[in-house]
């Protein structure tokens, strides 16, 4: 909503600014304030500060903040600087990339723990339901192809993941990439909500043998119901295969909640009650998508004693490859504890308790910053404030609704003083700038009804011509 309401506000300011440069030269306004600063190099100005940061901030630097534009060239700036800032792009907690970091690299990943008091008592927790994410690993067939023209030989999964190798003794090449369109799994799934399908592809080369080995494997969100036993023998979390589900359905947003992929049809035995509603929000998902997708890209190449890896986190990957069963369930289980920790918890009855246990309830909190709230409106009340203030302005004095058309500039005249010091101006690099550009002028209407820029003499001449009597302009 705000980002509608802030693009109309831009639309308002951009054109009184425009509108405010016609204003700013012309004769009725510098002759009514005793203000006879204006130059032709201000109309450029003026239409770069309705344009953008650096013209606004230049605009102010000209009137030294004493003309009724740098309102509109302040909100300008505030719009590209602070309000850009309200509406950022989903973005992953730290928290959760360090769980993303820990599942790659990580040798030993558990669950998290219990708590249990009092002292020496055992607590259990028959089927606890959690939001989670799941994974695995299959392996996949591998087609080669060599041709002895070329002194190399193909591999291709059949999910279009491949590399040359050459024909050589002791070659090593390893590839991990995304795959949208995978043989076990898809990502475009509609009953599955999946964070990343990937391949790995393993090819090693020695005099006496080629080694070949490719992976599919994959991530995606789903629930688990787990039995936890707490007590002084440590802890003991255990989720049977018939504990799991993973079939979802995406929620189009609506007035109650944003889109979200929602869990549907969960068995009875996950012991979730009919009014609990486990879900992943769009914008979740696809902040974990874009942060992962990059880091699950690479190879790693080796020719006799050269080792080349395109990052920290293809290594992990590539020492991985020995256990894909494990470290898929290690990866899976630090994105799970992530999930169980930070996950959003909603619970409509307050009253709610399902253990004998101590337990802690979550309950949501919203915190009005209400700083947010009163800042883009006032901006949007100054700006129509400005905006009233320079349509009167402007009647005031007698300019036409210009604003940022090119057509009337046109049609104005200029004085033939002015025009003799353009030169070749026309033709040179910022030419008229440096000609005429620090002409002051006043825009005023002569009795034939034209519009002519008139050059204004500066302080000395023109008292001297007052004490000859005369009119200068």
């Amino acid at each position: 909503m705000f980002t509608c309401v802030r693009v109309a506000m831009s639309g308002i300011v951009e054109s009184c600014i425009s509108q405010a440069a016609w204003i700013w030269v012309s004769d009725a306004r510098q002759s009514r304030t005793h203000d006879m600063r204006a130059r032709l190099e201000d109309f450029k100005i003026y239409d770069e500060a309705s344009r953008g940061l650096w013209g606004s901030i230049c605009l102010i630097w000209r009137l030294r903040a004493r003309h009724l534009a740098c309102i509109g060239a302040l909100i300008v700036i505030l719009d590209f600087t602070v309000t850009r800032a309200l509406d950022p792009l989903p973005a992953l907690n730290v928290s959760t990339k360090a769980a993303v970091y820990s599942g790659i690299f990580s040798l030993d990943v558990k669950d998290i723990g219990a708590d249990c008091k009092p002292e020496n008592h055992t607590c259990t927790w028959e089927a606890v339901p959690t939001l989670a994410v799941c994974g695995e690993c299959n392996q996949l067939s591998v087609d080669t192809v060599c041709t002895d023209k070329s002194q190399t030989c193909k591999y291709r999964t059949p999910s279009d993941t491949s590399f040359d190798v050459a024909n050589s003794p002791n070659t090593e090449k390893f590839k991990v990439t995304n795959s949208l369109d995978g043989f076990f799994h898809h990502m475009n799934s509609t009953s599955r909500t999946y964070i990343n399908v990937f391949d790995f592809l393993w090819v090693s080369r020695t005099r006496r043998k080629t080694k070949i080995l490719a992976h599919e494997c994959a991530l995606w969100f789903c629930m688990k119901t787990y039995t936890i036993k707490a007590g002084d023998g440590g802890l003991n979390q255990t989720v049977p295969e018939d504990k799991k589900w993973h079939t979802t359905r995406f929620k189009k947003d609506n007035s109650a909640h944003f889109g979200e992929y929602v869990f549907i049809d969960i068995p009875e035995g996950m012991n979730v009650t009919n009014s609990s509603r486990y879900s992943v929000t769009k914008e979740a998902l696809a902040a974990l998508q874009r942060f992962t997708d990059p880091l699950l890209e690479g190879t790693y190449e080796k020719q006799y004693t050269i080792i080349n890896f395109s990052s920290d986190w293809v290594e992990g990957l590539y020492n991985a490859q020995g256990n894909l069963k494990d470290w898929i369930g290690r990866f899976s289980t630090s994105l799970t504890n992530e999930v169980r920790l930070h996950g959003h918890v909603r619970n409509r009855r307050k009253d709610w308790q399902r253990y004998g246990c101590p337990a802690v309830m979550e309950r949501q909190m919203i915190i009005v910053a209400w700083w947010w709230l009163i800042f883009p409106t006032a901006l949007i009340v100054i700006s129509i404030y400005y905006l009233f203030h320079t349509i009167i302005r402007g009647a005031r004095d007698d300019i036409s609704v210009w604003k940022s058309d090119s057509l009337p500039m046109l049609f104005c005249r200029i004085d033939p003083s002015i025009l003799l010091k353009v030169g070749d101006g026309m033709d040179l690099p910022n030419g008229l700038d440096k000609r005429v550009g620090d002409e002051k002028v006043c825009l005023l209407r002569e009795e034939d009804g034209d519009w002519v820029f008139k050059p204004i003499e500066s302080e000395e001449s023109s008292s001297d011509s007052d004490s000859e009597g005369g009119i200068s302009w």
